[in-house]
Order: structure tokens, then sequence, then C-alpha cells
């Protein structure tokens, strides 16, 4: 006997469900244009539901850069000077800038949540105690530590991205400085934050599926920060054949 059919829902019901959560992590495929207008139509339709209280958080900017993304967000500065200070992303014009040029018609609040790239090096080399006072108001106020299960697809995954993230970090504590750990950390972080910032609205989060993936990542560590929170994910996954894909 075959298989029953997974339940279908429209874009319109899941939307409905998503704006009850009080986070949303969307979890992307980086450079599939498709799940890119998946993002833009779920922001736009979060925004409809909740009267515009929602708080965009993106994976794509790093914390140390959230000064010229409230800069641009409020109309203080042109594309030209907040492209030259945020180090977006080399995909930023087709796959995130409408979200962005979105927030700031509607004059919503984005958070910059992962972990500054310029200080990666720093930690590797110098470890979490060679960071000045400004550097640390970049960084998780705590890092905690990631489930084993997930350390152990993070060491397949590497295994295709070792000119990215180096090589596999050492078991035990010392991979909470890993620059995985520190992604996640900062990410979670980042979100519970915001959560406390502006407690009436849904965070929407996008990042790479692996971060969210599971329940684990990312999704993980908000839910060690803040509890009580409701928190759904979302993989977007592009297929092949869309006339069998399930939402």
């Amino acid at each position: 006997m075959a298989p029953a059919a997974a339940p279908v829902a429209s874009l319109d019901r899941l939307l409905d469900e998503l704006a009850q959560a009080d986070v949303v992590f969307l979890g992307e495929s980086h450079i599939d244009e498709t799940t890119h207008r998946v993002e833009l139509a779920t922001y736009a339709g979060l925004l409809e539901r909740r009267g515009g209280n929602v708080v965009l958080a993106l994976e794509m900017f790093e914390r140390d850069v959230q000064p010229a993304l409230d800069a641009y967000v409020r109309g203080e500065i042109d594309e030209a000077a907040f492209l030259a200070r945020v180090r977006p992303w080399s995909n930023y014009r087709t796959a995130y800038r409408p979200m962005i040029e979105l927030a700031r018609e509607k004059g919503r609040p984005v958070v910059a949540s992962n972990f500054p790239a310029p200080l990666r090096r720093k930690v590797a080399s110098d470890g979490m105690q060679a960071l000045d006072e400004k550097e640390r108001a970049t960084t998780p106020g705590e890092l905690m530590a990631s489930t084993p299960a997930y350390w152990r697809r993070v060491d397949n995954a590497v295994r295709g991205h070792a000119a990215m993230m180096g090589p596999p970090p050492a078991a035990g504590d010392a991979r909470l400085t890993s620059v995985q750990s520190l992604w996640d950390n900062s990410m979670g972080e980042s979100c519970a934050l915001a959560l406390q910032r502006h407690p009436d609205h849904v965070v929407l989060h996008v990042n790479g599926g692996f971060h969210s993936e599971f329940w684990d990542g990312t999704a993980r560590q908000l839910a060690l920060r803040a509890p009580d929170a409701r928190i759904l994910t979302v993989a977007v996954v592009p297929s092949a054949n869309p006339g069998v894909g399930e939402i």
C-alpha cells in the first residue's frame, strides 16, 4: 500500500499560522531565487497580518553593521552609503534587497543577527579574551553549548565547506568559540533581544536552512534564552519538480 500523501496547505493558511508565533525561522537555500520570493511573500504577509508588528532579522548582516542598517531603514543614508558599510552578500540585490526595501518603506525594524566576520579570525587565533570592549559588545553575552547531534551534522557538512569553516574544532568546550557556535549563539541571542525590545511583534529570522533544521542550532539557542516563546521553523526547500512539492 502506498504511503498516505502529506497534507498540503495554501500559503495563506501557512501565513495565518506563522502570524501566531513569537519567532519564525525561515531556513533557506542561499542561492535559490524562488526561495527568496517566498521569503519576501512571507515577510509581506506577516506585516499585513500583524499590523506591521514584525521584526525582520537576517543572518546575512553582522552585528557590527547594525548602526548602518538602522540609518538606512530610517532613511538617514542613501543606498550607496549603506552598501559601502555593511559588507553585503554577493547576491544581496536579487535575494535580500526586496525585504530591506519593504522594511524601509514601512519603517519597520531590521536586525543584523550574525557574528561579525572581522572578529572570527581574532577569536580563532587568540580566543575571546583578545576582544576589546567595543568588540565584546557585538558578541553573545553567554555562549551556550549545542547538542551532540547538531555537531555530528556540522562535522558531516564541514567536509564540504572546509575552505570557509577551517578545520573541525576539537570536541567539548573548545567548540563554544568555533565559527558555527558563534554564528548560532549570536543569531539566537539577537532574536531573544528583539523579542525583549519588541514584545508585541513577531520576529522573522532568515537563515541558512542548516541553522534551524531539527529545531537545533540557532532555533535551539533562542529557545534556551526565551523558553516561553512560541517558535516555528520553516524549511524552504527547492524542488526540481514543483508539481509534486509540499507545503
